[in-house]
């Protein structure tokens, strides 16, 4: 049977894509919640292969796990955003953050890619980036300029890799109705927002991999912003707006 990893399993849009995958792969489950993943794998009830690990500093079992069991899919999903302004945030959380969104999305991708190189195999390599990944983004900085670095790494890395069959593709889901924003406001209450669904997320993200398209923005709101952006509005009138709506969510001051 064909096997998928699949990293941030324990929640959100990685747990939707273990669920839909799981009748087509043997999976294996990272993340940091080892309970979860235990109750996903009880929940697809199939035999799944299981790693809780912090990868924005273990990321050693997981290359292991990599190269153990040759897996066909690898799909990143893992990773977390801060709301507020850099100088409001701790200095140690965003580095945190740059080491699990970048770090451990390109030591993760090398890896295997250079696995299937050597084996001779075939591959797709899903890096999920952000609808953020096309702004620059005040009070959302770091986040988005790790999504960005994301989106550019991976599609250089496609094409850099199509000549041994291997696909490196790059998802950019808009909001999502996760616990990201309860996580990146540091559990400030929330307003209700139009969002898609995990389930809705991961569908997109099976369509992509079923396509190999090699970036995929699944959000109509910012496609149609960055189309206004692009024929006539400039940063400083886009900069407020998106400054505004991030800071409606939470009350962080600068210190």
């Amino acid at each position: 049977m064909k096997s998928a990893l699949i990293t941030g399993a324990s929640s959100g849009i990685g747990y939707a894509l273990a669920k839909k995958l799981a009748p087509d792969f043997h999976l294996i489950l990272t993340g940091q919640n080892e309970q979860r993943l235990r109750d996903l794998a009880t929940e697809i009830n199939r035999p799944c292969t299981i790693i809780c690990a912090d990868l924005s500093t273990d990321r050693r079992k997981i290359i292991a796990e990599i190269q153990k069991l040759n897996p066909e899919l690898i799909i990143q999903s893992a990773g977390f955003g801060l709301y507020g302004e850099c100088v409001a945030l701790p200095v140690d959380e965003q580095l945190k953050m740059i080491d699990l969104n970048i770090s451990a999305t390109v030591e993760l991708s090398i890896e295997t890619a250079k696995q299937w190189i050597a084996n001779n195999s075939r591959g797709i390599i899903v890096n999920v980036s952000s609808a953020a990944a096309y702004f620059e983004y005040p009070s959302f900085n770091i986040y988005a300029s790790t999504k960005q670095f994301i989106k550019q790494f991976s599609k250089t890395l496609d094409y850099e890799l199509m000549q041994y069959g291997i696909r490196v593709l790059t998802a950019c889901p808009g909001m999502v109705d996760t616990h990201f924003r309860h996580t990146a406001s540091g559990g400030y209450p929330q307003e209700k927002a139009f969002s898609m669904s995990a389930d809705q997320a991961a569908d997109f993200i099976i369509k992509q991999i079923d396509k190999k398209k090699r970036s995929y923005l699944f959000d109509w709101r910012f496609r149609y912003l960055i189309y206004l952006q692009k024929l006539f509005i400039p940063n400083r009138l886009i900069y407020p707006y998106l400054k505004k709506a991030i800071d409606k969510r939470h009350n962080r001051s600068k210190s």
